[in-house]
């Protein structure tokens, strides 16, 4: 236009700062700034104000406000521009400013800039300031206005006022979605999940389309509820509103499924977005860590690395969450110097992560170090430390650092408040911990939390003012929930009180009827008191509710690797050393004071008694730090539960023997044993007999009935927490361990998946499971040594696209365990010759079949399984009915070894006694569903049928699916339909359509009623490659990061191979061969 020699006017100019607004053109939009100078325009109200707007609008607030303050003369429009901007731009307190500014000015708001300084009003939480404004705007009659009123609710709701926010909205009668989603937002943000969710259904029988926006809101509103049924409804509707491309709501779900414990779907629907941002990758880490699933989330981390996308300060916090949870301060250093090289350690609240893990990996002076070098802290860094010295016993610390933060800036939240109560209880210091408690409600006007009235609880009842703590909780202002009735039982253990324990047991079964670690905590207030009968009658209840407690472990980490000790296992490599090792110990410290805790166990033999007390999972794992560290090393210990009394008196002497610091983090808090002494003065110990000198007065010892003991007798086992926690459980209340051999066939066909695989692998989540390739024996392949350990990675990398969890289970590969070579010469001296008369038939089923190809390692597939080391240290192994005799030679080698070398037998030489092997039975999961094939549908789907065309591979092509569906076998009836017997092949594709939509039959025979197949085929090879997609993406991510095959097969090894070690360690001892090297 200029280049035609058009003149400018100022509208071509504030057309073009629109644009440039809009786009964030900031260069070319101080271009045409200037050039509007340059046309005498700068002293143009209207023209400046564009100029204002675009400022604003690309960021550069301090920028817009210069031009502002240069205009000769400001209309209302110019000043509502600038409000807009500071506001928009997060700087809520300066748009409030000039509103106050601009009517000194002799200038009233209009709605425009009511509409504008609202939200900012809000996010300041300035309640009485939007109140003034409110006022305002009745008496101006601006009420009327939609958009003002919508304002005013978004303002109170985000102050926290929902009742007046509430009666504006329905006194509105225009209501649009954008104000149905302030609702609903606003509710779930204040915590009233019931509310925002039933706003949210109130909004869809109005016949309202929900948005984006809308599903977040009530995605958040589920998530922190933990409503997991309400969260799959609005998943659903997600596909239904054509928002599963939005990748914010899939994000949103994502967090839903984590918070609900549902990891699993979340990802799922990780894997199934085609488009993932930081955001997604961050919520499914932190998801990970949340559920414990520490390992996901550091191969995740790993994975996110490998994909070159850069992590941020949420991706950190994270992390260092799941590292955290892991407690080792190996990996905590190393996660620290990931921070540090990503220059991320600048970050606040990365810091403070940093802070509050080296406090929960046992260095609270590392954390007190970088506390100190903070330039800037959050009001969560003083939370972090303050509870870090709270849960290591360091109370004092803890009070001098509150005192030090009250004299600063940052001031105390509803959080510190509960960190220095609970700190105060951690270290006895009661009164202490009451004048917190009323300094929080009168100082602070900081309203009680249930956590707080649980604290407050938690500390009376310790110290052993029962009646104060129950009176407490009589006089609360709301009603007590579960914590506060919970940490009342904990005290009457401690305090031995039954009628106040059956007061705050009965209330607990009221509210949470199926959590049995009230039950174990009433049973062993009873045991204490002798009280047999009623121990029985808690007992029974548990069985006929089918509760099931909680079993206890230890876990020490020795060279990068953790290795974890359950009470009595035998499991670890090392087994003999250990148990040799924590003889001799327990000897030790008998002779300085030590006395075990045998006194509560009822009709045990004394030598029984003192055995199920020394091999509890904590002094394991102390015995095997002590075998493989050098003298004057710290060990650290970390239990799933709270320590139990009688280790944790054991553990003070063995400090003192062995001259060593022991650090155990149980369930609640840090324990440091250095001396004899321990930090918690044995003030959070429940009253172990010790010898040595207290500092703190004995607090609590809880008992229960230990399983697996003779119905004759009664083992009472220490087990403590407020919380439903138990401690030590007998090897009968782990779970079971299940192994099953896969067969490396690098293919897995629809019939395999459908029919056993998918229902095998849910197996992980009841049992303790192990998949291996069993490639020392591969019966149905080629012996050519480069196809198969092709062959077997890839039926690896399908098992895990297929489902199979790390996290639950494991995969390894048969000869990654050497001991199985051993095992094959050690039970050839105990099995019979004769037996071998019964395992021909596969090698003669081979031999007439004419394949000269199968290669067989040993003599039969029975023979074969006979070798497999796992089944003799498993309880469950998974096969067909029809291979259920396959396992009996396995059971009869089991029970012959055991009969011969078992018992008194293999104690006189030193071993344990007892059964060597496990006699594993036979598992039969359900029955999956019967695919035929595709060219006969006759015969099962079949990887040795001779045509490819009969079977659907999990890994075929698009275009090899639609090719093998359009050429299978079909009929010439009209319609389709199931169940006829004249035509199988039609009931096997519906029943094949029906099982990967997860339909039901009526439904499926309904749809296809009016179809032919030129209709149908296409449906089902869309059905089926939408179904087998996830599978076939999940195997090329494996496949395509040999690293990460290579660490779960290596980590699936290694456990594998310290079960196997110690099995064979064990026949070794047990059949008198020299020790095994």
């Amino acid at each position: 236009m200029m280049e035609d020699g058009v003149q400018p006017v100022v509208y071509n100019f504030t057309y073009l700062l629109k644009g440039c607004g809009e786009s964030f053109y900031v260069r070319e939009g101080k271009m045409v700034h200037g050039l509007m100078v340059l046309y005498g325009h700068q002293g143009d109200v209207y023209a400046m104000t564009s100029v204002v707007n675009m400022y604003a609008k690309c960021g550069l607030v301090d920028d817009a406000y210069k031009v502002f303050v240069r205009l000769p003369e400001r209309d209302l429009v110019c000043w509502n521009t600038i409000i807009a901007g500071y506001a928009q731009n997060g700087f809520a307190g300066r748009a409030v400013e000039l509103m106050v500014q601009m009517q000194s000015e002799g200038l009233r708001p209009d709605p425009v800039t009511v509409i504008a300084v609202l939200p900012a009003v809000g996010n300041l939480g300035e309640l009485r300031v939007g109140k003034a404004i409110h006022g305002y705007v009745l008496k101006s009659g601006y009420e009327r206005h939609g958009n003002v009123a919508t304002a005013l609710v978004d303002m109170y709701l985000k102050c926290g006022c929902l009742s007046m926010g509430r009666v504006i909205f329905d006194k509105m009668s225009g209501k649009n979605v954008v104000l149905w989603n302030i609702m609903i937002d606003g509710y779930a943000e204040n915590g009233d999940y019931a509310e925002a969710l039933s706003l949210f259904e109130k909004m869809l029988d109005n016949g309202f389309k929900p948005t984006g926006v809308t599903i977040m809101a009530a995605l958040h509103a589920c998530a922190d509820s933990g409503d997991l049924i309400r969260g799959q409804f609005i998943h659903s509707l997600v596909d239904e509103l054509g928002l599963k491309h939005d990748v914010s709501v899939m994000n949103s779900l994502i967090s839903m499924y984590c918070k609900c414990k549902r990891v699993d779907i979340a990802a799922e629907v990780f894997k199934n977005m085609k488009e993932k941002t930081l955001v997604s990758w961050n919520a499914m880490i932190l998801g990970y860590a949340q559920n414990g699933q520490i390992i996901n989330a550091l191969n995740h981390f790993r994975l996110m690395k490998v994909q070159n996308i850069k992590p941020d300060s949420f991706t950190m916090v994270s992390i260092i969450a799941a590292v955290t949870e892991l407690s080792v301060l190996r990996q905590a250093k190393w996660i620290h110097g990931v921070v540090t090289r990503t220059c991320l350690d600048t970050n606040v609240f990365v810091k403070t992560a940093l802070v509050d893990m080296y406090a929960k990996c046992g260095a609270v002076i590392t954390a007190r170090k970088l506390f100190d070098l903070m330039d800037e802290r959050h009001v969560t860094t003083w939370n972090a430390m303050i509870d870090g010295y709270g849960t290591h016993g360091y109370g004092m610390e803890a009070i001098k650092l509150f005192k030090e933060m009250e004299a600063g800036d940052i001031k105390p939240n509803n959080i510190t408040f509960l960190c220095i109560i609970s700190a105060c209880s951690h270290s006895g210091f009661v009164e202490e911990g009451i004048q917190y408690f009323s300094k929080m409600k009168n100082e602070y006007e900081i309203v009680p939390t249930m956590d707080h009235y649980g604290a407050m609880v938690d500390l009376l009842g310790r110290s052993g003012r029962l009646s104060e703590a129950w009176d407490f909780i009589q006089n609360m202002p709301v009603e007590p929930r579960i914590n506060v009735f919970g940490a009342m039982l904990a005290a009457c253990k401690i305090h031995k009180n039954v009628e106040l324990a059956e007061m705050a047991a009965g209330r607990l079964f009221e509210l949470n009827p199926n959590d049995g670690g009230y039950y174990v905590l009433l049973a062993n207030i009873y045991a204490t008191a002798s009280m047999w009968d009623k121990v029985t009658e808690i007992r029974r209840k548990m069985e006929e509710r089918g509760i099931r407690k909680t079993p206890g472990y230890s876990s020490v980490e020795l060279e990068n690797k953790v290795h974890t000790f359950y009470s009595g296992s035998s499991w670890h490599s090392d087994s003999n050393k250990i148990y040799d090792f924590l003889e001799i110990l327990i000897d030790k410290i008998k002779d300085a004071g030590y006395v075990p805790a045998t006194d509560l166990m009822q009709d045990v033999e004394d030598d029984l008694q003192e055995q199920m007390v020394s091999t509890h999972s904590e002094k394991l794992a102390i015995a095997f730090g002590l075998l493989n560290t050098r003298p004057g090393t710290t060990i650290h210990i970390r239990k799933n539960l709270r320590v139990c009394s009688d280790c944790h008196n054991a553990t003070k002497f063995i400090s003192l023997v062995e001259n060593r610091e022991i650090i155990v983090r149980d369930l609640h808090r840090f324990h440091h044993f250095k001396n004899g002494i321990c930090s918690c003065g044995d003030y959070w110990s429940y009253g172990a007999s010790s010898k040595l000198q207290r500092t703190m007065p004995m607090i609590h010892q809880n008992h229960f009935p230990v399983v697996g003991v003779s119905s004759n007798h009664r083992c009472y086992c220490s087990v403590s927490a407020p919380e439903p926690t138990v401690s030590e459980s007998s090897s009968t209340s782990i779970k079971k361990r299940i192994v099953s051999g896969v067969q490396p066939t690098g293919s897995i066909h629809l019939g395999n998946y459908l029919g056993a695989i998918k229902n095998w692998v849910s197996l992980q989540d009841k049992y303790e499971t192990f998949f291996f390739i069993v490639d020392l024996h591969a019966i149905t392949l080629p012996y050519d040594v480069q196809q198969l350990s092709k062959a077997t990675r890839d039926t690896a990398a399908l098992y895990l696209a297929c489902g199979v969890d790390t996290s639950k289970a494991s995969v390894f590969v048969q000869s990654h365990v050497r001991a199985h070579v051993e095992l094959m010469w050690l039970l050839s001296s105990a099995a019979p010759i004769g037996w071998l008369n019964r395992m021909i038939q596969f090698k003669e089923k081979s031999r007439k079949a004419g394949d000269e190809n199968v290669g067989v390692a040993l003599l039969t597939y029975p023979v074969l399984m006979a070798s497999d080391i796992l089944l003799y240290q498993s309880d469950l192994v998974p096969v067909g009915e029809d291979q259920k005799q396959h396992l009996e030679l396995t059971r009869e080698l089991a029970e012959r070894v055991n009969h011969l070398y078992g018992g008194r037998k293999w104690k006189k030489l030193g071993g344990r006694g007892g059964m060597i092997f496990k006699v594993p039975e036979p598992l039969i999961p359900p029955a999956g569903a019967r695919v035929m094939s595709l060219t006969d549908g006759l015969s099962k789907m079949s990887k040795s049928a001779t045509s490819d065309l009969s079977r659907i591979n999990l890994l075929d092509s698009k275009d090899a699916i639609a090719n093998k569906i359009k050429r299978c076998k079909t009929d010439s009836f009209p319609g389709l339909e199931f169940d006829n017997a004249d035509r199988p092949e039609c009931n096997n594709l519906l029943s094949i359509y029906q099982i990967i939509t997860n339909r039901t039959k009526e439904e499926v025979a309904q749809e296809c009623q009016g179809m032919n197949w030129g209709t149908f085929k296409p449906i089902l090879t869309d059905a089926l490659i939408d179904h087998l997609h996830p599978i076939q993406a999940r195997y090329e991510e494996i496949m395509s990061d040999t690293g990460y095959l290579d660490q779960v097969l290596a980590e699936g090894a290694s456990k594998a191979a310290d079960i196997a070690d110690v099995t064979v360690n064990n026949v070794y001892q047990a059949m008198g061969f020299l020790k095994r090297r």
